[in-house]
């Protein structure tokens, strides 16, 4: 019997916890009829401190730096100047920038579109 009980675990907590989402739906989320039905309220989120926003902040930073994730007024100054000089081979694509900045000429496989 214990084990039946252990086995079925699982799709009883997914059933409660489609239930409550389900519930707080038709009831609302802060609504005390929850309470009675034996839901707990929802907590609300701490506050993050001065020392955790900074955190924060620095950490979003670096992950920007990290992608190279910018700005529309940043991305709007990264134009290319002039034309590329674009050479196609049998079986290969070359893409020659006209203005690199330390970059390498870029090649496609074959069948690809640039």
């Amino acid at each position: 019997m214990v084990a039946t009980r252990v086995e079925k675990t699982p799709e009883v907590r997914a059933f409660l916890v489609n239930l409550h989402y389900a519930l707080m739906g038709a009831l609302g989320a802060q609504s005390t009829d929850l309470e009675k039905l034996g839901f707990a309220p929802r907590k609300k989120t701490a506050s993050l401190t001065s020392a955790q926003k900074v955190r924060r902040a620095a950490k979003a930073q670096l992950t920007r730096e990290l992608r190279h994730t910018q700005g529309p007024k940043q991305e709007a100054a990264l134009k290319a100047q002039g034309e590329p000089t674009v050479v196609v081979g049998p079986d290969h694509v070359t893409v020659n920038p006209a203005a690199t900045n330390g970059g390498s000429a870029a090649q496609a496989p074959a069948g690809s579109h640039p």
